[in-house]
């Protein structure tokens, strides 16, 4: 084996031994190698990929010339214990519905796709969860249904959109620059982080970050790319704060993947995710049981605080991850509104508007999507969750041919398609996905999984019904 192999292992390993002396910070390589990509801002479409970069860049410590990088590193890698992983494609569709929005036209409308750009074009058409077929389930079972719900913005000349926690990388977040991509004019993109990248690659050489000053420290803003970064360190750029960017308003803010980070030292309660007067989608006020989730005072207030910071006929993009279950729990459980935007719009000093009936769907990762097959392994119990879900699938009860295995798994592709479309605030995919499991450990009927599976689609009035009614009679047919 030749040393350029041997030695990204050898220096992973020292600093992992030198990170833990006081105390086990990180408990294996693939969360040291997150913080050590996110510590040189590498962008990276996987996590082997991403990992890989970043044992390259470990490597390059033991020339002369990064001695000083290597002896500041095992102080600065606990800071960036967060999970720090992004992607361009979360914003995709975001931007189609921004443009939608911004051409007053309806929020789901495909008519922009055509000109967007062509990695927007190749996402939305071949894996989004809505709009593609990424396992080829045949024409006629596709589902048609899309809300029909536009929403207005106050018209201006420019316009301005605060993203936070953005998780910049060397050359900014990868779904802002996509955003910049998409509205190259007539839109300021402002981004927050708490943890910026303190170092960059160029070539064998490892130099400070574009967000570190000459003398090491962290700048209290940085523009890269032509958008701002807003070191989220400093309270007047942290939404916990109460100080937070004060007399500043914008006109569109995004929130994805980053609300469970929002929480001081405190326990979750069953609580109103924000103390605003609320509104759905009929106009009608928030009941109790709709505004009421786990949460805790202090993402409470940084909801509040963001829904301050929007202007009158603004639109915050709310990926409501209140609080995130660890893997390790015996028993996996996602949070029902996981993977949607919901718009929420300021129509006057304390009123505001949830569309809490047609939230926009996105992914974290770029995957082929299958809640029921490459997810969760309704089947076997396999998925890329691995057993986090600890269950053995229906195949773990019933004895089924491999035709009948081949049938079944070809129903729930099916199935996806229609539980993706139907989902709306508290009755996202993954709440009937919590549901499904737990009748899978109990050993339930197929008929009665896949109802459950399907209870977020209309019985009868929706263009998706015949659909759903047709799936349930082959589902019968299929025992």
């Amino acid at each position: 084996m030749s040393i350029s192999r041997i030695i990204p292992g050898l220096i992973t390993a020292g600093l992992m031994t030198a990170v833990n002396r006081n105390g086990t910070i990180f408990i294996n390589r693939k969360q040291f190698l997150t913080a050590a990509s996110a510590v040189f801002g590498i962008d990276a479409s996987s996590d082997t990929a991403r990992f890989r970069e970043a044992e390259n860049a470990l490597a390059k410590l033991v020339l002369p010339w990064n001695l000083g990088c290597l002896k500041a590193l095992p102080a600065l890698l606990p800071g960036y214990k967060a999970w720090t992983a992004s992607g361009a494609h979360r914003f995709m569709p975001l931007a189609v519905a921004t443009a939608n929005i911004l051409t007053r036209r309806p929020l789901f409308s495909q008519e922009l796709m055509a000109f967007m750009p062509q990695e927007v074009q190749d996402y939305m058409v071949m894996e989004h969860p809505v709009y593609a077929n990424p396992k080829s389930v045949i024409p006629q079972y596709i589902p048609s249904f899309l809300p029909d719900i536009s929403i207005s913005v106050t018209e201006k000349d420019n316009y301005k959109w605060l993203d936070i926690g953005s998780a910049p990388k060397d050359a900014g977040a990868p779904t802002l620059n996509l955003l910049r991509s998409v509205f190259p004019e007539g839109i300021s993109f402002t981004g927050s982080d708490i943890a910026m990248p303190a170092y960059s690659i160029r070539g064998s050489k490892i130099v400070r970050s574009p967000y570190v000053d000459e003398a090491g420290e962290f700048l209290s803003q940085t523009s890269v790319k032509n958008i701002l970064y807003l070191n989220a360190a400093l309270p007047k750029n942290n939404v916990m704060s109460p100080n937070f960017l004060p007399d500043e308003t914008f006109d569109f803010i995004s929130v994805c993947m980053t609300l469970h980070h929002l929480r001081a030292r405190e326990g979750l309660r069953t609580m109103p995710f924000t103390s605003h007067n609320m509104t759905d989608e009929e106009g009608l006020p928030f009941s109790d049981d709709a505004i009421n989730v786990q949460t805790s005072p202090s993402q409470q207030s940084a909801v509040d605080r963001l829904l301050d910071h929007l202007d009158t006929g603004g639109i915050m993009f709310l990926n409501p991850t209140f609080h995130m279950l660890h893997p390790d729990r015996r028993v996996m459980r996602e949070e029902s509104n996981d993977d949607l935007f919901f718009a929420i719009k300021r129509l006057g000093p304390d009123l505001f508007q949830m569309y809490d009936r047609s939230p926009i769907v996105f992914r974290p990762n770029r995957d082929i999507y299958s809640p029921s097959g490459d997810i969760c392994g309704f089947l076997d119990g396999s998925g890329s969750h691995g057993n986090a879900y600890d269950h053995n699938g229906i195949t773990g009860y019933l004895n089924l041919t491999t035709g009948q295995k081949q049938q079944l798994q070809n129903l729930f592709y099916r199935a996806d398609l229609l539980a993706v479309r139907h989902q709306s605030w508290k009755n996202g995919v993954w709440g009937r996905v919590n549901e499904v499991l737990d009748l899978i450990r109990a050993h339930a009927p197929i008929d009665e999984i896949v109802a459950a599976y399907l209870r977020n689609v209309p019985d009868e009035g929706n263009v998706d019904s015949p659909l759903k009614a047709e799936l349930m009679r082959d589902t019968h047919g299929s025992r």
